[in-house]
């Protein structure tokens, strides 16, 4: 035959369909291949495969998934595929690409009456570039047949690829019903250093193990993530492992990074983030991570129909950052059992410090459970462990179904000390604005014998609030067994409502308080460096208030702290400390009923509050002076000021008075700054006062260069006036009465009045008349003269000017014309004129 080359045969005269064969020719072999090998995808009819939900589809499909994945072409599906065994790869091959198109809501149905197998999809591809589900939704039945709906594995050690679900893809009934089976079960599993992984609703349901001692099962895994993995709305239920054991995991999801051995230390990768998603009866974690940062918005967790294995626990940072948002957890009883285990310790997290430094952070969410549980979150840590932070903050507890009591047993948080003493990175716990029925501690911890926590625990407790009565059992920090710890590297706790601020045998420095601690302890329990004399057997409340200059930074000797002594049982006597410097210097003073030494304050005393000297409390006042005042055979004072002013002072003011109004809508009626009223000094037996002052100066203030016994300086303005007797009775004055003077320029006729004596001059320095006079109050008495001798000046009798007869004419500096002002007539009246210079 001779040869004949693909140019010179004939073209085809019809269209040819899918499943026509045309030659092709790979290295150097002619080969047959169906036409649909040379379009964009492959349509598995063209292997043969019927989508008819009757036949078995599984040797097509196989065929069609062999041919199209080391071409890197997508295998169209349609319709419902009937198998009995795997459709993807039986072994790894060297290159090609995942990708699936669903024609249409596509279901592949395993045959209850095949053999079981290990995977539906194997997709192992060392040089995998992309994988891909795209077009209508597809679900996969493994009918307790097939462990594993979807496995796809690289072996490449180059970070590169992608893995997209935008297609919904559902899995369920992952059993392999072969109790030798020694592999796991899983809903889908990606594994390999790839880019980018994205599900999009993912569904995984009822993926069990009957052989708990073979391995763990999962909903879905990744694994050895070296980019981002995104998870939009995932939703996993009942992944089981029943009667696992310590090391068996039945987990939800669970996304591990790679570790990157060319970091300083061995530094997992990956970054994951779960966006939603829905977690139902996983018995072991429903989501477990050991990436370098997971984060996890919104999830919501329920557990009530099959009960939890042993060390399970719903959320589990590992080995990296991790941050749970506005969770929901939700703990249902079946029937009277509980779905949590003996051994279920956290609920939200479980954070376990990897060597490189590591947050996990809970924020705000909820638990709504009718079932208690010891912790809300545990912190495990090695000796390798570097430095962490765990932040739980903003969650709410709720019971239903008649749990009446504390919902934690044990604490909200809870780690083992020794394990932190072990270590020598440091850690920090916060607790902060926690609320519900919680009669248990903040902060328990086990396991410590001895050591310095000086430099590696931080600890913060603050607005805590538990709506159950207290209890004993209701402690910030505390030592649920073994030692209690001693020193700490720092600690805050306030405003905590319904928990013991009482700390066990603190041992502190006051000048390493944090601003805002607010806590209590006996003073024959705590080791306190630079503590006041306090006494033994006592209750000191300790307050530390910050620095006593806002502009200064905050050092150990620039910071205030109070200290409340007490015995603890009748309050009679309360000793109050007070430093400025962190303990270096104390004042003491001694508030209460009980008589004892006189306490003298050296430094500043700060009230937050009212204060009362004597008397009752007026519940309108910051500072009331009330009872019986001191006896004397002279003079009694309700208060003296006679300290020394320091030579650096340049003014000295004994009383200021100057408060601002509240930022709301109101009106003030009066802003007295200084207000003297009637006291009883009449009646009964008393005899009145010889003489009685509202405000008096003594004849000595006299030492200054000039001296004022009243001085008052507002200017000029309406309704404005430096002084008013506004009184009937007399004005008395003992001596000479001055007034200032100024010059008045007319302006049209005009002038202002704002004093008692004025000089007139001219508009534009020519002679003027003057006819209209501004008045500002009644009674007002003006004398007028000229300015100048050359610029004559006539007061006119008329406008609101009414002399006694004639125009008064200022010719020369000695005429003057005295005036009053009739605020009923609206009239200058003329009271006299002297022609003195004529």
């Amino acid at each position: 035959m001779s040869t004949i080359k693909i140019s010179q045969l004939p073209a085809a005269t019809t269209p040819l369909s899918g499943s026509e064969q045309v030659p092709l020719v790979q290295g150097g072999v002619t080969k047959k291949a169906p036409v649909s090998a040379f379009s964009s995808f492959i349509d598995a009819s063209a292997f043969g495969a019927t989508g008819n939900g009757v036949t078995d589809d599984t040797l097509a499909l196989r065929a069609a998934f062999a041919y199209a994945i080391p071409l890197g072409k997508a295998v169209m599906l349609e319709g419902t595929y009937l198998i009995s065994g795997y459709i993807g790869l039986n072994s790894t091959i060297a290159d090609g690409a995942f990708h699936v198109y669903c024609n249409g809501p596509v279901t592949i149905q395993v045959s209850a009456a095949s053999t079981a197998f290990r995977q539906v999809f194997f997709v192992g591809v060392n040089g995998l570039t992309s994988a891909s589900i795209t077009g209508g939704p597809l679900t996969i039945n493994c009918n307790n047949k097939a462990a594993v709906g979807i496995e796809i594995y690289t072996a490449s050690s180059t970070v590169y690829g992608s893995v997209s679900f935008s297609a919904p893809v559902t899995v369920n009934d992952c059993l392999a019903n072969d109790a030798s089976a020694a592999y796991e079960n899983g809903g889908i599993a990606i594994q390999g250093r790839f880019e980018q992984i994205f599900f999009n609703s993912p569904r995984v349901e009822n993926v069990a193990r009957t052989n708990p001692s073979g391995g763990a099962c999962y909903g879905i895994s990744v694994s050895s993530l070296a980019g981002e993995c995104y998870i939009c709305d995932p939703y996993v239920a009942n992944v089981l492992c029943p009667g696992g054991t310590n090391g068996v995991d039945a987990d939800g999801i669970k996304i591990f990074g790679v570790d990157n051995a060319a970091s300083p230390a061995v530094q997992t990768l990956g970054k994951a983030t779960i966006q939603g998603g829905t977690f139902v009866d996983c018995q072991g974690r429903s989501v477990k991570s050991q990436c370098s940062d997971t984060t996890l918005i919104n999830p919501y967790f329920k557990r009530q129909f099959h009960v939890s294995i042993i060390n399970s626990h719903d959320v589990d940072f590992q080995s990296g950052n991790g941050l749970l948002i506005e969770p929901t957890f939700e703990y249902k009883k079946n029937s009277s059992v509980s779905p949590l285990g003996v051994s279920h310790r956290p609920v939200a997290f479980q954070q376990r410090v990897s060597n490189v430094p590591q947050l996990g952070k809970a924020i705000g969410g909820s638990l709504k459970t009718e079932v208690d549980m010891p912790n809300y979150a545990i912190l495990v840590q090695e000796s390798t462990s570097a430095y962490s932070e765990t932040v739980i903050e903003g969650l709410v507890v709720e019971t239903f179904g008649g749990l009446a009591t504390t919902v934690f047993t044990r604490s909200i948080l809870e780690t083992v000390m020794e394990q932190i003493n072990g270590k020598t990175a440091g850690t920090k716990m916060v607790v902060n604005n926690v609320s519900g029925p919680m009669n248990c501690s903040v902060i328990g911890y086990t396991g410590y014998t001895t050591g310095s926590l000086a430099n590696k625990l931080e600890y913060e407790v603050t607005d805590c609030n538990n709506t159950l009565a207290a209890a004993a059992a209701n402690i910030l920090f505390v030592n649920l067994s073994g030692n209690a710890v001693g020193e700490v590297k720092a600690f805050l706790v306030r405003d905590n409502a319904n928990f013991r601020d009482l700390l066990a045998s603190p041992v502190f420095d006051f000048q390493k308080l944090i601003p805002g601690c607010r806590f209590t302890v006996l003073t024959d329990l705590v080791t306190a460096t630079n503590a006041p004399s306090w006494g033994s057997g006592n209750y000191a409340f300790i307050e530390a208030l910050g620095g006593p200059n806002d502009t200064a930074p905050l050092t150990p000797t620039n910071r205030n702290v109070r200290v409340t002594v007490s015995d603890g049982a009748t309050n009679l006597a309360e000793n109050i400390f007070y430093t400025v410097n962190g303990g270096t210097t104390w004042s003491e003073t001694l508030f209460g009923t009980t008589s004892g030494t006189d306490k003298t304050v050296t430094g500043k005393l700060i009230v937050d509050g009212q204060i009362q000297l004597g008397g009752t409390v007026s519940a309108f006042s910051k500072m009331n002076i009330g009872g019986t005042l001191p006896s004397s055979t002279g003079a009694t004072y309700s208060l003296i000021n006679s300290g020394t002013v320091p030579s650096t002072t340049t003014d000295y003011i004994a009383y200021r008075t100057g408060a601002s109004t509240q930022d709301a809508a109101f009106t003030l009626g009066s802003y007295i700054h200084y207000f003297a009223v009637q006291g009883t000094v009449t009646g009964g037996s008393r005899t009145a006062p010889t003489s009685q002052y509202g405000f008096a100066v003594d004849s000595t203030l006299v030492g200054a260069t000039t001296n004022y016994g009243f001085f008052s300086n507002i200017p000029n303005g309406l309704n404005r006036y430096n002084f008013v007797a506004a009184g009937t009775a007399p004005s008395l004055f003992n001596g000479a009465i001055g007034v200032g003077s100024s010059t008045l320029t007319i302006a049209s006729g005009a002038v202002t009045a704002v004093s008692t004596y004025h000089l007139l001059a001219g508009e534009g320095g020519v002679a003027d008349d003057l006819t209209d006079i501004t008045a500002s109050v009644n009674g007002h008495i003006l004398v007028l003269r000229a300015a100048s001798d050359s610029v004559t000046i006539t007061v006119k009798s008329t406008g609101n000017i009414k002399t006694s007869g004639s125009d008064m004419v200022l010719d020369n500096q000695y005429d003057t014309i005295t005036l009053i002002w009739d605020t009923n007539l609206s009239v200058w009246l003329e009271i006299a004129r002297s022609n003195n210079g004529a």
